[in-house]
């Protein structure tokens, strides 16, 4: 084992002076307002609704030629609007079944590589 001669290098940490301790001051409380202005812009996304049924029901009543509001999403706004917990509970099922779908294409992409198809049942009564 080698001893260390100089000890120059492992010196304690001096004591910072007033001005650097009130720019790290500065600092914290820059990140800290940066990560409240976060906080309050990630709160604001997560409370917009992605789908508003007084908008999407008005526009339906206003123009019946509108082509942004079909017929499929302003009967789910009017469901939403008459019987919530069923609005939701379809919506949790449709979103799900689409994911587990979705999930299901990825993992047979990753078993067949190349000879992967999309959306096509299994060639072969193999592992899946």
């Amino acid at each position: 084992m080698a001893i260390i001669q100089n000890n120059a290098a492992f010196s304690p940490p001096t004591k910072a002076s007033s001005n650097e301790q009130m720019m790290l001051k500065m600092n914290v409380d820059d990140d800290d307002d940066d990560i409240s202005r976060k906080k309050i812009s990630i709160q604001e996304f997560l409370d917009t609704p992605t789908i508003d049924p007084d908008e999407i029901l008005e526009a339906s009543r206003t123009d019946e030629t509108n082509s942004a509001s079909s017929p499929l999403l302003t009967w789910f706004a009017e469901l939403v609007k008459n019987d919530y917990n069923t609005a939701e509970a379809l919506y949790v099922g449709i979103y799900f079944s689409i994911l587990v779908v979705l999930t299901q294409e990825l993992l047979r992409w990753q078993i067949y590589g190349s000879g992967y198809v999309p959306f096509v049942g299994s060639r072969s009564h193999g592992m899946f």
